[in-house]
């Protein structure tokens, strides 16, 4: 069992996010993180994550073989859509990109795959609705490498009935999975990211602005939790 959660309120506004300080009241420290920025307006709680260059990323290693469905959450804030695709969530594996989430110019959530040993991709589908920009959306992702990919879209960030929804069957893969990736486009937010094998994650509603510890796996089950 493993479930990964970072809220990045253990940050502190305007330093970069580093696999270094980004554990602690946090939560789970990212297997690697590029310069991503605390910052503290718009947060879901103390703090979120910004970045300043396309495609900044955290990861989170999930190991080298595969077996069964991985689930992603992502609350996402951008103030225009993209004029061009972005990617929001991907996995990773034998340092190739296995499958990933754009977000459309028109806000629309397209799922692409693998389609063969050469980078060559497939799309799966897009949601017939669009992001919702100025405001918290939350972004479900969950694939198995075995077959069945879906992407939840929530424009009411903490539902639990999706706004829109794609799905489809991962094709060619060719490399095992290891590292489940949050992609963060110039000008965008991120907050409240979490991995899990343990089925869809849901929505966790805006912790309280001081105090507390936030669950960051079981292992760490003594911990206090508001997830």
């Amino acid at each position: 069992m493993t479930v990964y959660r970072n809220s990045f309120d253990g940050g502190v506004a305007g330093q970069t996010v580093t696999v270094a300080n980004s554990g602690g009241t946090s939560g789970d420290a990212f297997y690697a993180a590029d310069a991503l920025v605390y910052a503290s307006s718009p947060s879901r709680g103390q703090l979120s994550a910004s970045s300043s260059f396309l495609y900044y990323t955290l990861k989170w290693y999930c190991g080298e073989t595969f077996f069964g469905p991985w689930y992603l959450r992502s609350y996402i804030y951008t103030l225009g859509l993209p004029s061009s695709p972005v990617r929001i969530h991907a996995i990773d594996g034998g340092s190739q990109l296995n499958q990933y989430v754009n977000v459309r110019s028109d806000g629309a959530l397209e799922l692409f795959t693998k389609a063969s040993e050469t980078p060559t991709y497939t799309s799966l589908g897009t949601t017939y609705v669009g992001i919702a920009t100025n405001q918290w959306v939350r972004v479900e992702t969950m694939w198995d490498l075995n077959g069945p990919v879906e992407t939840r879209l929530f424009n009411n960030a903490d539902s639990v009935t999706p706004t829109a929804s794609v799905s489809g069957t991962l094709i060619g893969l060719t490399a095992a999975f290891s590292t489940a990736n949050f992609i963060t486009p110039a000008g965008w937010w991120v907050d409240d990211v979490a991995v899990s094998d343990q089925g869809w994650i849901g929505p966790t509603a805006p912790p309280p602005s001081e105090g507390g510890n936030r669950l960051i796996s079981p292992a760490a089950s003594h911990r206090a939790s508001r997830w």
